[in-house]
């Protein structure tokens, strides 16, 4: 998922640049319609590292929003990296903490791995450094929630589709806008990946990997029932890859290499 939002980045990049090349507007709607995208994501080719960065952290960390965009190097920081251990920690103090209580938590590794490749002179401030090309100050987390959910719809990276009942829309011909009817009418929603979609992600990644009670210090869920839906939600099928996979570990072979046939099929 992470690697499509990073070419909705590289998408949005190429076409202000492309626009850039062909010079101003003329009269062809579509070369308008780039050009004009091209003005209002202008800088957008500084700000794509910057964004690829940030979807790769929040993918490899499980952080909420809230808390990526807090994440800092400095020790007295109210939710800070900790690499004072044997291994790189979170460590959060009271205020910056949903619990309201100072801890000092583990981190994935590759999630340490990443924030390791900042050069030790670059590891002061914010971890993610998500500032405003024009203003040069940080952008605001709704307004981060609202650029990660529109690289999601950009890229297509659907993460459910439920039909429900909604306010028809019906295109209006003088403005060639869109208005409501106030009808009802059964339709199909589609869910894009937004900065949350990625915790989600996380935690079903770790699920498979690690008992609940570590997942729930990983997530930092106060109630355990929390945790134990990622659970839940694990595929059979890919349970049943590891438990067999477990069973070659124990008495020497996993079966499909010795070509040992489902039960189903066996006996027909």
């Amino acid at each position: 998922m992470v690697l499509y939002l990073q070419r909705s980045i590289e998408h949005t990049v190429s076409e202000c640049r492309h626009a850039a090349e062909r010079g101003g507007p003329g009269n062809d709607p579509e070369r308008n319609r780039i050009v004009r995208r091209s003005r209002k994501w202008q800088g957008a080719a500084a700000d794509a590292p910057m964004w690829k960065r940030y979807l790769r952290g929040l993918w490899l960390s499980g952080l909420r929003l809230s808390e990526s965009l807090e994440l800092s190097w400095d020790g007295d920081a109210p939710f800070t990296v900790d690499l004072s251990g044997r291994r790189p920690k979170f460590r959060i103090y009271a205020e910056g903490q949903k619990s309201h209580r100072d801890q000092l938590l583990p981190m994935t590794p590759d999630f340490a791995v990443m924030l390791l490749e900042t050069p030790e002179d670059d590891r002061t401030g914010r971890v993610f450094r998500l500032d405003a090309i024009r203003t040069g100050k940080p952008i605001t987390p709704t307004r981060v929630g609202m650029i990660v959910s529109k690289m999601g719809r950009k890229a297509h990276v659907v993460v459910d589709r439920v039909r429900k009942k909604v306010k028809e829309k019906v295109k209006d011909p003088e403005t060639g806008k869109k208005k409501e009817t106030g009808r009802l009418v059964e339709a199909e929603v589609i869910k894009y990946a937004s900065a949350h979609d990625m915790r989600r992600a996380f935690g079903t990644r770790w699920a498979k990997r690690v008992k609940p009670a570590t997942l729930q210090r990983l997530m930092r869920h106060e109630d355990i029932q929390t945790t134990m839906s990622y659970y839940v939600a694990l595929d059979a099928d890919e349970l049943a890859d590891e438990l067999w996979a477990e069973f070659g570990n124990t008495f020497g072979n996993t079966g499909a290499e010795k070509g040992v046939k489902p039960a189903s099929v066996r006996g027909r």
